[in-house]
């Protein structure tokens, strides 16, 4: 199995065993603490992470034809 299927095989509902939790812990601000870093954490994946490796997925599809031009993929990352 290559990555890219590994990743689309548990992606989004296990996104948090696809993404680097040092990518998520150095984003956040270390003075947030408990409940309010959940919240922040559940933020930074759901606003920002999954629809990143979303479009990140869709770039890696195995056929060409498949793959959404680069001005669709400016337009989902600015949504």
């Amino acid at each position: 199995m290559n990555l890219a299927k590994w990743v689309r095989e548990n992606f989004p509902h296990q996104a948090r065993q696809v993404i680097d939790q040092r990518l998520i812990s150095t984003t956040l601000d270390p003075s947030i603490e408990g409940v309010q870093r959940s919240r922040a954490e559940h933020l930074l994946l759901n606003c920002l992470l999954i629809p990143m490796m979303e479009v990140a997925l869709s770039c890696v599809v195995e056929s060409p034809y498949e793959r959404s031009g680069r001005h669709d993929y400016l337009l989902r990352l600015k949504n």
